[in-house]
């Protein structure tokens, strides 16, 4: 629980109105458009058309020349016998080009905002970190707005943060909804910890959920992340196993295969896509107790796979989703 606020946001301030329109005249073929801004019709605009019994597009106004604040657009379409439409018109706000500004506050403070560097940009792609380390423990809000060119200022954003107690001191588990049951560890600020080989050896077979959260020195706790376990005992293709566990499923970038033999066994593992084809190297495996491996899965395409485990003439498919 770190006491910066990680942030991401996309902003963008373009010199033009997109609007999205869908008419037809009479069943005629459409041959053009024209358009003005606000009541000036002397300075319309005509755009031709490949002539057309429908219009059904994406169209750009030009509106770079109008000053900053609100305006109207007014659309006709004429066909093929010269006849227009009715006008359709549309309010819009006419920004300032590209940002040149970023500024943040925490909660009301909006009276001494704190600045980000910003690079002048029409499109901005922003990945920030917020110093809240002077925020009191708890929810807080964070507000990020920014300035165009010609110094107008964009609506303020707002998003919920929550402010964490430092360093992570403890964490706990459980599995499905058995939150009293939970397994409670203390952890150090720089210590990992093994929970695949941690898990409950007495988990029922089938699909469980697995939910984790985490408590810093201020004895805050962080939000709790919950995420899927398959769980196989008594398999008959693999004698001398006791239990089998697919940690998570469905993956993102990680997979873990954690394996209880009661006797020293040997096998093979492969991952195997959806046609049988190998998408992953087979390794060799010893195991006697319990025992687990991992695999790097994040060059996977989503979709189905499985994991083929074989050992002195057995072999059992476990299917699992990657994400």
């Amino acid at each position: 629980m770190r006491n910066l606020l990680h942030l991401s946001l996309r902003s963008a301030l373009l010199p033009a109105i997109v609007a999205l329109l869908t008419t037809s005249v009479d069943g005629q073929n459409i041959t053009a458009y024209r358009y003005w801004f606000d009541d000036d019709i002397a300075n319309r605009v005509n755009v031709p058309v490949t002539a057309t019994p429908e219009v059904n597009t994406v169209i750009s106004f030009n509106s770079a020349a109008l000053p900053v604040g609100y305006h109207m657009v007014t659309v006709q379409f004429k066909d093929a016998d010269a006849h227009w439409s009715s006008p359709y018109t549309s309010v819009f706000s006419q920004k300032g080009g590209k940002l040149t500004a970023l500024q943040y506050w925490f909660d009301d403070a909006a009276a001494s905002p704190l600045q980000l560097p910003v690079t002048p940009n029409a499109n901005l792609d922003l990945s920030a970190t917020l110093n809240a380390g002077t925020l009191p423990l708890g929810l807080h809000h964070v507000t990020m707005r920014g300035k165009d060119e010609r110094g107008e200022w964009s609506t303020p954003y707002t998003t919920v943060i929550t402010r964490g107690g430092g360093q992570i001191t403890g964490y706990e588990y459980w599995i499905d909804d058995q939150v009293a049951d939970r397994i409670m560890n203390s952890i150090g600020p720089a210590a990992t910890v093994d929970l695949i080989s941690d898990l409950p050896l007495n988990t029922p077979a089938g699909e469980h959920t697995f939910t984790i959260r985490f408590h810093d020195e201020a004895e805050g706790w962080s939000v709790p992340i919950t995420t899927t376990v398959s769980v196989y005992v008594g398999i008959e293709e693999l004698p001398g196993v006791n239990s089998l566990l697919v940690f998570p499923n469905p993956a993102q970038d990680q997979l873990t295969l954690r394996l209880d033999a009661r006797t020293a066994s040997a096998f093979e593992v492969s991952i195997l896509d959806a046609t049988g084809r190998v998408v992953a190297a087979p390794i060799n495996w010893s195991v006697q107790g319990l025992d687990d491996k991992s695999w790097d899965t994040s060059p996977l395409a989503t979709g189905p796979y499985t994991i083929r485990i074989s050992s002195t003439g057995h072999a059992v498919n476990i299917p699992f989703i990657k994400q």
